[in-house]
């Protein structure tokens, strides 16, 4: 970790190839404990994030806290009112 830091803008993730796969396979996420925060609005989804990101890194025993932003295709949902 101590080498990683040393270089400029780097991120970082360290683990074992199997229990990650297996892990994200399971909960759709690659680390072991994570917090999900959906909604409409992505600056208000990433200020929260943000947030909750301060107060877990203040938590004795966390490391690599960290917020990622899942990508994908935008999803639009359609209610048809038949009436």
């Amino acid at each position: 970790q101590a080498a990683a830091l040393e270089v400029p803008g780097s991120v970082y993730e360290f683990s074992q190839p199997i229990q990650l796969r297996f892990n994200e396979l399971i909960s759709g996420v690659r680390s072991d404990v994570a917090v999900k925060v959906f909604g409409d609005d992505m600056q208000v989804l990433n200020d929260t994030a943000e947030k909750i990101s301060k107060v877990l890194q203040g938590i004795d025993g966390a490391s690599e806290v960290k917020v990622e932003q899942t990508t994908g295709l935008p999803v639009l949902t359609v209610d048809i009112d038949r009436d």
